[in-house]
């Protein structure tokens, strides 16, 4: 186990909404077959320079995790551009960091 880091791994159906929890660092994205619709919402109260980290695969090795995936802030914040993430395949993953001055999450 990492220290410092709380990792979140959750069996995902087609259509489910996942809220990432403020202590939730990692969030595997491991479904058993693609995904149709997946929604994703960033931690309600974030702290200034938090990171979460999202992972997409495993059980599926390749090809399209999630056909339609919409990641969005939580009330109040924003991503920066919006978030143009639409879809995953096996193995991407994205790092978003919070700026508290602006209630901004970019993406990495």
């Amino acid at each position: 186990s990492t220290i410092g880091q709380s990792f979140s791994e959750q069996t995902h159906t087609t259509g489910d909404t996942v809220t990432i929890t403020d202590t939730t660092t990692i969030l595997y994205v491991d479904p058993t077959s693609t995904l149709a619709s997946l929604t994703i919402t960033l931690p309600a109260n974030p702290v200034n320079g938090q990171e979460v980290k999202i992972s997409f695969g495993g059980t599926l090795t390749g090809g399209t995790v999630v056909t339609t995936l919409s990641i969005v802030g939580n009330t109040g914040h924003t991503i920066l551009g919006g978030s143009n993430i639409t879809f995953a395949e096996a193995s991407e993953g994205y790092i978003f960091k919070f700026q508290s001055s602006t209630n901004l999450w970019r993406i990495f």
